[in-house]
């Protein structure tokens, strides 16, 4: 998950290293008010950016516990047979011991 949330820091940081580029560019030939505007205009849409990734994130976190919470209760009978096995090994009586094997190899 750490990936993700420093991919989506990167490419926040990359949406507004370009604004800065552009306004850069703009200063040369546009005029203040057309400056302002586009910065606004921008800023606008690094924001509707922004939520679309952190919607994009919070999606992806959901369905995987989606995911993990399916695969829990897919598991969950296994687990309950696993433990009546156990619990069944546990109250039956010690095994007899074996016969004192021979061994017809002895070197």
């Amino acid at each position: 998950m750490t990936g993700k949330v420093n991919r989506h820091s990167m490419e926040v940081k990359q949406l507004e290293e370009e604004r800065i580029v552009r306004v850069r560019a703009m200063k040369r030939t546009e005029t203040g008010d057309t400056i302002k505007a586009f910065i606004e205009k921008q800023k606008v849409f690094e924001n509707h950016q922004t939520k679309k990734m952190d919607d994009a994130v919070a999606s992806r976190q959901r369905y995987l516990r989606e995911i993990r919470d399916k695969l829990k209760e897919k598991r969950q009978p296994e687990k309950q047979v696993r433990q009546r096995k156990e619990i069944s090994l546990d109250d039956m009586d010690p095994p007899p011991k074996e016969e004192q094997s021979f061994n017809f190899h002895r070197g």
